[in-house]
């Protein structure tokens, strides 16, 4: 493959299942903010029980380390929460991009199958999630393929010899063979 090739075949959207997505960014989002500020948190309370000297407005004062830390923790804190929270969101997007786009391409492969056409493959892209998965519906529509030409084979072979069966069973093998005209083999 070359690299237009590669440039070409790439997913144009990136928000392919809206829902699925936003709930997969969000998850990522709070744990970043959760995990701020619970680190935050247990500095704060580490710091408590611990004085600290500092030289401010030209006075030495003497106060409380956790107080004296505290406005430092609230911005790194939100410090964090912005970049790393940002990069989350890219991240988060990107590998939620990677796991939707398979599962609709694979739902609309899935459609085709139930609608009768067995050609049906299921094509990924090389970087794309659950190429195992499309590898096992491929083998079970070829599967099912190969089943479906057995079973057309043998109801025209039965409908060749029609004379011979009874009239309910000649019933039956054109009801097998409506059935089976449905599926394209």
């Amino acid at each position: 493959m070359t690299n237009n090739d590669s440039w070409a075949n790439r997913r144009k959207i990136l928000i392919v299942d809206k829902e699925f997505q936003n709930k997969f960014i969000i998850k990522f989002f709070a744990m970043v903010t959760a995990g701020s500020v619970v680190t935050g948190t247990i500095i704060y309370s580490f710091c408590g029980r611990t004085l600290t000297t500092v030289f401010r407005d030209s006075r030495l004062k003497i106060m409380s380390t956790a107080d004296f830390i505290f406005p430092g923790l609230v911005l790194s804190a939100i410090l964090v929460i912005l970049v790393v929270g940002a990069a989350t969101v890219f991240m988060a997007l990107y590998v939620s991009h990677r796991i939707a786009g398979p599962v609709y391409r694979m739902h609309q492969d899935i459609l085709s199958l139930h609608a009768g056409n067995l050609k049906q493959i299921f094509r990924l892209r090389d970087k794309d999630e659950m190429k195992p998965l499309a590898q096992a519906l491929n083998d079970m529509a070829r599967k099912v393929q190969q089943d479906i030409s057995i079973l057309k084979a043998e109801v025209a072979a039965l409908e060749k010899s029609g004379q011979e069966l009874s009239s309910p069973a000649q019933e039956h093998v054109k009801n097998m063979k409506r059935v089976l005209d449905h599926y394209h083999v």
